[in-house]
């Protein structure tokens, strides 16, 4: 099985799980965090202005979509149940029923987040991915010097993110992020 076919079926699995994902930046926080839970993503993430981004996802995300594997409903990516490439791969998922778990239970605990408080996905996405990346890439492990270090590092995002921090933090700490 190539890299190529492992990550293709790692995605769609992934996509299929959440139940699509809405827009570009709802995308690289959803692998981002995936790939932090464990599965199989070959692809690296750099601090980016919408917090952790991984160019080579990009590229890889655009040839899926290239080829109709992804499809982009009103803004929305799913994966296309007809594409020949989907049900071919369909068993190449590196993706074990413990990590499966485990994503379904954080994409729960995302929706039911957003529901309750009335959140922008993808917004919620980029400041829930920005947390972790300072978390751990940065290693810092405190929760007032992560959201210090969140405020320099995206001035232009206090209005947004401030209602939204505590709900992030709680949320990747129950789902063992």
């Amino acid at each position: 099985m190539s890299q190529f076919e492992v990550s293709a079926a790692n995605l769609f699995v992934i996509t299929q799980l959440k139940g699509g994902m809405l827009g570009k930046v709802d995308f690289q926080k959803t692998i981002y965090l995936a790939k932090q839970l464990g599965v199989f993503i070959p692809f690296e993430f750099r601090w980016d202005k919408l917090g952790p981004y991984s160019f080579e996802l990009a590229h890889f995300l655009n040839q899926l979509v290239a080829r109709n594997s992804i499809l982009i409903d009103k803004g929305k990516y799913v994966v296309n149940p007809e594409d020949l490439l989907v049900n071919q791969l369909h068993s190449s998922t590196t993706i074990d029923s413990t990590t499966r778990n485990d994503l379904t239970s954080l994409f729960r605990s995302i929706r039911q987040t957003v529901r309750q408080s009335g959140f922008h996905i993808p917004t919620f996405m980029e400041c829930l991915g920005s947390i972790h990346f300072i978390k751990t890439s940065l290693e810092i492990s405190d929760k007032d010097s992560v959201f210090r270090t969140l405020e320099l590092l995206k001035p232009n995002r206090l209005d947004e993110f401030s209602s939204m921090t505590e709900e992030a933090w709680n949320l990747l700490e129950r789902n063992g992020l």
